[in-house]
């Protein structure tokens, strides 16, 4: 299906249908997009369809000029159809997420920015009849492409709703070299150090140019296969399929040196390990494994401080990394930087925004219900460990209280905390603050 807008053409295809010479378009126009999103790559989307939704029903949106065989792209969105969420009680396009991307959204070129956007809300505003409009979640809710799709948006009277608003830890090696000091300098993880190599020679070794070798991408499978991944069966190697997805990307993203691996050894055995995908001018922190053996060495930690340590020289051309980790997990005391995640729907029609207004009522009646219910749990504010949480926090990320982040005093951390992780979260411990909870 081909739309036309202003010069601008819209196509609407399967995976099936897309060629070698489109993939390599979009695969090029990632690097010249406005907002750098891995997880959108065709080296990951592509990989994610075929080995972990092969029965998903995908739509590629593709938004170029010229002739639609010369695939001069501007725009490119993945997006499934579907007839209602609990969100979006109508038919619309959500955007496509596999079970481990980290991040949605839409690779827009920088230059083009604004014409693509328009092409695409065009498109969307002659078939509101197929779908009443589009929804994210976990997309960026800061950054001038989330201000051009709101304008985009209200141009055509289509409404943007926002929810779920949340912080993601992420690091930019320009700024905070203060921070990124002080993380460094900390005692604990100092202890840590010198308890490991009192236990032998500890190494650090980042690899990047080259790609990533075969036994590089064999000890991290196996690390996060190991500990309560592997017994909950959520591990990349405890499915044939997911191993198979991740080593596929490992390699398409390695071709290009867009991969990297960053391994802490101990007598030459690997014993923490990450993986990262480079997108643009952007790293996209993945997925990390250790030694449980070695837990309250925190060799997770002390892995991700090497990689601090080390940052200038092996990855002087990011401009930022986003951690891909949830709010409030440790790697909000390593990296003091921070973006907004939202969900977020754009509504073209007017029973949509109707819905949609019924839906956020009573989502909001839901929440005070259960507050009514369900007395605060007053937390200790985090200003005294720098955070930057409000005074209020009551364990709702809904808190209109909030302000940016200041530098982390890393002082209050205790890095030899009982291991556990999150979805994403990084490291191989869990931190406690000094008022003796877990940052959970």
């Amino acid at each position: 299906m081909t739309k036309l807008h202003a010069g601008y053409w819209v196509r609407i295809l399967t995976v099936d249908e897309v060629s070698s010479a489109l993939e390599s378009a979009w695969a090029e126009l990632e690097s010249r997009s406005l907002e750098p999103n891995a997880y959108l790559s065709p080296h990951f989307v592509l990989p994610a369809i075929r080995h972990l939704d092969p029965r998903a029903r995908v739509f590629l949106v593709f938004v170029g000029t010229g002739s639609p065989s010369s695939a001069d792209l501007a725009g490119v969105g993945v997006f499934r159809s579907v007839p209602a969420t609990r969100s979006f009680p109508l038919p619309h396009l959500l955007a496509y997420q596999s079970r481990h991307a980290f991040l949605s959204g839409l690779l827009i070129e920088r230059e083009r920015a604004p014409e693509a956007l328009d092409a695409l809300f065009n498109y969307l505003h002659a078939t509101r009849w197929r779908w009443h409009g589009l929804e994210f979640r976990d997309t960026y809710g800061d950054g001038l492409l989330s201000e051009l799709v709101r304008a985009a948006a209200t141009q055509r009277g289509m409404l943007q709703h926002v929810w779920n608003r949340r912080s993601r830890a992420t690091l930019v090696p320009a700024e905070n070299r203060e921070a990124l000091d002080a993380v460094l300098g900390s005692r604990d993880p100092k202890r840590c150090m010198r308890r490991l190599q009192e236990r032998g020679k500890v190494s650090w070794t980042l690899h990047r140019q080259g790609g990533i070798p075969e036994q590089a991408v064999e000890a991290f499978l196996e690390l996060e296969h190991r500990g309560w991944k592997g017994e909950s069966k959520t591990s990349l190697r405890s499915n044939p399929m997911a191993e198979a997805f991740f080593r596929e990307v490992v390699s398409r993203f390695g071709v290009s040196g867009r991969a990297f691996f960053t391994e802490l050894a101990l007598d030459d055995r690997v014993i923490a390990s990450t993986s990262n995908f480079i997108s643009g001018h952007a790293g996209f922190a993945f997925k990390i494994g250790w030694l449980p053996e070695l837990a309250k060495m925190s060799p997770g930690v002390l892995n991700e401080l090497e990689f601090i340590r080390h940052i200038h020289q092996e990855c002087s051309d990011l401009l930022f990394l986003d951690s891909g980790a949830s709010e409030g997990s440790y790697m909000d005391e390593l990296w003091p930087n921070r973006r907004s995640v939202v969900s977020m729907a754009i509504t073209s029609t007017r029973v949509s925004r109707s819905a949609f207004a019924f839906v956020q009522t009573a989502r909001e009646a839901k929440r005070r219900l259960q507050a009514f219910r369900s007395p605060a749990r007053l937390k200790v504010c985090r200003n005294a460990a720098g955070t930057g949480l409000c005074q209020c926090r009551t364990g709702s990320s809904r808190c209109g209280s909030r302000v940016s982040f200041p530098v982390v005093d890393t002082s209050k951390v205790d890095f030899g905390a009982a291991s556990g992780l999150g979805r994403n979260a990084r490291g191989g411990t869990w931190p406690r603050l000094s008022w003796g909870r877990s940052v959970l």
